[in-house]
């Protein structure tokens, strides 16, 4: 008796000693990147949040004049700093130490996420182990990781979202009015960071209706109680709405204008230049490319697929006996179903919109790895098969966090210029990106390549050739432009189509324009092994995978201009639409 009652003590124990040390885990890799721009702010959705929230003070400005997104990041970095200075007389209350307080607070966020996913995994599945293995392959996630070195908004979308699909189980579970008010609180912190959630407006007043007994749904009884239900959540949200975003409603005609050409963007890549690499992308397969190979890992994702089928599959069935309930698992699967579905389809894929989906995978990919380690009987082969998989998956991971222990390339660039350009020189910067150097701006003279300006014909490279011709350096400060560019060359098949641009860059990096590639900075996710270096390059990823904090940066010099000046203007007008 005394044998089963320490063993029964000890346990809890050891669970939690594990969860503890995932959770350190998910702090070292989310902190050990957090300064990786050197405080250059190289994150230009980042820098917008911050320029809004250095204009806002409490409680004398609170008008963010700004509603592409919400107010409440923005308010929550102020009120967070602005009291830091209050009580601890800090300097925080202005745009470089906001910016460190940002990342601080969404690292702290996502490693609180990592706890969430445990406790999410574990009233689904009532398996300990899968708990801990859903919260490991989560913190070991690196597009979290990434992201959690950035403030935008996406980081509350993705703690705020899993938190309502916990508390609507509970809801489906035990319906009350304490649990209504908590959801309609959530929803309204979520409308309030970004107007993407709305979508789940209808599902959740539907979901107000029933309730889960065993196996099965039962409308809730009266008959009335869930339009009451429903009342209350919709006043309520509105309300705590109006709370966290007030300018929405002070400037109403403001706040529709920003979310109108918001919402547009997504049902049209050509609405803004920077959203041209996403011309001709598929729906919903590009997202998973992308998720599947970069901001999982092939593996992390082979066991999230493997644990979709695990659900499904008839064996599963059998899983109830050891406290699963299929219907909340279904209904966790088929809420994260429907945002994939639902914003898989946009013309704009950034791959952060995707993020709150990881922890759905992060779940589900426990439940893969559990159901494939009960296929081995023995005990030892279960013993190496974990310790082979979970070793594989940190090496992956630490392999991409190893570009944090790197200068970002923007830095070694602008340390190659300062070192090796003279002062005086004119450099050919683009436009809608960084402008490089970084530092030491003040030495050079600078004209901007207008490379977007539409339409592509001959007054444009008129004054292109112009600047080319001015131009001693071109500098190249990440593939945003470049890469989309070369892709828009045929007018037959675009809207908007950019043949000489994409020519032009043909020809620089042939060495066809006079210039010549002498500096190229990459930092490729990778290991050194015994001295040697292994990059597994990542160029073929979303181009906001590495745009932000390890972009590829080309130099070129001009060496001459004899047998160049004659291909400034390019081929003949091309047919077709401009």
């Amino acid at each position: 008796m005394l044998r089963h009652v320490n063993f029964m003590t000890r346990k809890p124990f050891i669970t939690s000693l594990c969860l503890a040390a995932i959770l350190l885990a998910a702090a070292g890799f989310r902190f050990v990147g957090i300064n990786w721009d050197y405080g250059y702010q190289q994150h230009p959705d980042e820098r917008m949040l911050m320029l809004v929230a250095s204009r806002i003070r409490f409680f004398d400005k609170l008008d963010p004049d700004f509603f592409n997104y919400g107010s409440f990041p923005v308010y929550c970095v102020r009120a967070v700093a602005q009291l830091s200075d209050a009580l601890f007389h800090t300097r925080w209350a202005n745009y470089d130490g906001m910016l460190f307080v940002g990342r601080v607070l969404v690292s702290l966020l996502d490693i609180l996420m990592v706890y969430c996913v445990y406790r999410l995994a574990d009233k689904l599945f009532r398996v300990p182990r899968l708990s801990l293995c859903a919260a490991a392959f989560y913190a070991l996630s690196f597009f979290p990781i990434q992201n959690s070195n950035f403030y935008i908004v996406d980081n509350f979308v993705n703690f705020f979202l899993t938190l309502l699909c916990g508390l609507l189980l509970l809801y489906l579970k035990k319906a009350s009015l304490s649990k209504v008010a908590g959801l309609a609180a959530l929803f309204a912190v979520l409308l309030a960071t970004k107007v993407t959630p709305v979508i789940y407006l209808p599902v959740i007043l539907l979901m107000l209706f029933f309730q889960v007994r065993g196996f099965r749904w039962h409308l809730l009884r009266p008959w009335y109680r869930p339009f009451q239900y429903q009342v209350l959540f919709v006043l309520l949200c509105l309300a705590c709405h109006f709370v966290l975003m007030p300018y929405a409603y002070i400037r109403f005609d403001k706040f529709w204008s920003d979310i109108t050409l918001q919402m547009q963007m997504s049902r049209d890549p050509y609405v803004f230049p920077y959203t041209l690499q996403y011309v001709g992308t598929k729906p919903y397969s590009y997202y998973f490319i992308n998720m599947f190979f970069w901001g999982l890992g092939p593996m992390l994702s082979s066991f999230f697929l493997l644990g979709l089928l695990s659900v499904f599959l008839p064996g599963a069935q059998q899983a109830k006996r050891q406290g699963r309930v299929f219907v909340f698992v279904l209904v966790y699967v088929l809420w994260n179903f429907y945002y994939f579905a639902v914003l898989g389809r946009s013309a704009v894929k950034f791959m952060r919109y995707m993020l709150p989906l990881y922890p759905f995978a992060a779940v589900m990919a426990a439940a893969g790895f559990e159901w494939t380690l009960s296929l081995f009987k023995r005990k030892k082969m279960q013993g190496l098969y974990f310790v082979a998989a979970f070793g594989f998956i940190f090496l992956w991971t630490v392999c991409f966090v190893d570009i944090y222990s790197r200068p970002l390339t923007r830095i070694e660039a602008s340390k190659w210029i300062n070192r090796h350009i003279p002062a005086g020189a004119v450099l050919a910067v683009e436009h809608w990106d960084e402008r490089l150097p970084l530092f030491g701006v003040d030495r050079y003279v600078f004209v901007e390549l207008p490379l977007y300006e539409y339409p592509d014909q001959e007054r444009k490279w008129a004054g292109m050739k112009d600047k080319l011709r001015q131009a001693d350096y071109i500098i190249i400060a990440s593939q945003k432009l470049f890469v989309p560019l070369q892709k828009l060359g045929n007018c037959q098949e675009v809207a908007r189509c950019y043949p000489r641009s994409g020519d032009y860059y043909r020809k620089l990096f042939a060495g066809q324009l006079g210039f010549e590639k002498v500096a190229e900075f990459t930092s490729y996710p990778g290991l050194t092994v015994l001295g040697r270096r292994f990059d597994f390059p990542d160029d073929q990823a979303d181009e906001s995978f590495s745009v932000y904090d390890h972009p590829r940066v080309y130099i070129f010099q001009k060496r001459g201009f004899s047998q160049s000046e004659r291909q400034y203007p390019f081929p003949a007008e091309s047919p077709g639409r401009q």
